[in-house]
Formats: structure tokens, sequence, C-alpha cells
């Protein structure tokens, strides 16, 4: 599912912050970045796809994003030919394939549902159809960096 190659463990202090805390907010590595410069005082440079974690650090149980961006090869066979770009929702996995060319044609797609079998895709599922669907609308929706 290249769930394992998607989390980066991420630990932060920072002064006035409490000890201890932990989250299940989605978050991407593109936050890193605007979260430093905010928690360090200085501005925010403007365009970024991430956007600060600092309401996160003082409320981690705060509303956040409904989906987190990942990128990867398909595998080792593949690797440089076939790109996935995922879409994680608090349920969901969904990635599309797409050959790593001119044409960036759709080779196929992966849908991971973490509340049933984690280790099964069920995107061949007719059943799952619209949920596909409005998976792809919002990761296309949302660009590379999803803002809550």
């Amino acid at each position: 599912t290249y769930e394992i190659a998607a989390k980066v463990p991420f630990i932060i202090a920072a002064p006035g912050q409490k000890k201890g805390q932990r989250t299940k907010a989605l978050t991407e590595l593109v936050d890193l970045f605007p979260t430093l410069c905010e928690l360090g005082g200085l501005p925010v440079p403007e365009p970024l796809h991430g956007v600060s974690l600092k309401p996160v650090l003082a409320n981690p149980e705060i509303p956040w994003k409904k989906g987190a961006f990942s990128q990867y090869f398909k595998n080792k066979k593949n690797i440089g030919k076939v790109l996935g770009t995922s879409i994680r929702t608090d349920r969901y996995r969904y990635t599309e394939w797409r050959k790593k060319n001119q044409s960036g044609a759709l080779e196929d797609v992966t849908l991971i549902d973490f509340q049933g079998n984690p280790n099964k895709n069920i995107a061949a599922n007719p059943a799952h159809r619209d949920l596909i669907k409005r998976l792809a609308e919002f990761a296309k929706k949302s660009g590379t960096g999803l803002k809550p």
C-alpha cells in the first residue's frame, strides 16, 4: 500500500507548546517549512502548498486537512516509468498510477480502506466506483497541497 513509505516521524518542540501531545491530523512535509517560519517569528512566503501546523500544536484535536498527498514510483521493475500520486484521507488511500512520459496515461488505480483490510486493493469492486470518483475529483481540485 506504500503507506509505510509515505509516513515520516514528525516530532517538534517549540517554546510555549505543551509537551507530549499527539495528533491524528493529516500533515505533509510541505507543512514543515511554514510551521518553522511561523514558530520562528518569520514571515511565511507566498505562494506555498504547505500550511503552518501551529494551530495543531496548540490544539491537537482541531479539525484539519481532509487529505494529504504523496508520490512514489510503483516498484523496482517500473522505477522511473510509473508514478503513483496518492491522496490519503483519515480512512482511505487513493492512488492513480500514471506513465511517467508525455502521455501521462492512467495505468492503474489503487484504493485502500484502512478500516477494512489495509493490505487489499478494493478499487476493482464496483461498489466503490462513486467513492473513487469523489476521491479523484477531490485530488484534482486540491492540487498538490491541501489546506484546512
